[in-house]
């Protein structure tokens, strides 16, 4: 009987340190390296399209576990932003569009490569990041064919992105990206809400 006993309380032992080893990791996310650069600036001589907000320290209102998703998924848009605005610049003028597509179209690529490879905690996150990466292949897509025109044609370009199918679906993706961090993160502070509209609202084609 005794043998038993010891046998039940060492069982129970163990299923209580494994409980709270579980409960431990869910309170306690792994580690991860922030990709979110201490400068914002747009690259020289470009300008974003709206007041830009950095992500604040810490992500206040953002639980714990979404944290590495954030930082990497809002710093891939912001580093897409820049690439877009240089090749704006670029379709504007005329001047280097050539260099400008090709580092837009890396920039697109590896950030794409890095957003589908970026572990989500849940079906939720898992469909903002398909929502944005979509978003992405179809700004691809709409400078593929804008570089191109301006190109062949050697002059601006005489329509904008309301005119391409391409470039309505993008804009709409990234509304629907955040509705649903708006959803996801109800009562978040405004300097978080503002960071993230911000974010997407840069990336967004003007």
């Amino acid at each position: 009987m005794r043998v038993r006993h010891r046998a039940g309380v060492a069982g129970a032992i163990s299923l209580v340190v494994a409980l709270g080893l579980v409960a431990a990791c869910e309170r306690e996310p792994e580690p991860y390296e922030s990709w979110y650069p201490a400068d914002i600036s747009p690259p020289p001589g470009t300008r974003y399209p709206c007041e830009m907000k950095a992500l604040p320290a810490g992500l206040p209102g953002i639980p714990r576990k979404d944290h590495r998703f954030v930082d990497h998924a809002l710093s891939l848009c912001l580093r897409a932003t820049h690439a877009k605005l240089v090749l704006i610049e670029a379709l504007a003028s005329g001047a280097g569009l050539r260099a400008a597509h090709e580092a837009y179209r890396s920039e697109i690529e590896s950030a794409l490569a890095k957003l589908r490879a970026e572990p989500v905690p849940d079906d939720d996150l898992a469909a903002i990041r398909t929502d944005l990466a979509r978003a992405l292949e179809l700004q691809l897509a709409f400078f593929d064919r804008a570089a191109a025109e301006r190109a062949d044609s050697g002059r601006p370009l005489g329509w904008s992105y309301e005119n391409v199918r391409e470039g309505r679906a993008a804009s709409q993706l990234l509304l629907s990206v955040h509705e649903k961090f708006s959803r996801r993160y109800q009562g978040w502070p405004a300097a978080t809400a503002d960071a993230f509209y911000h974010h997407l609202c840069a990336l967004d084609l003007f």
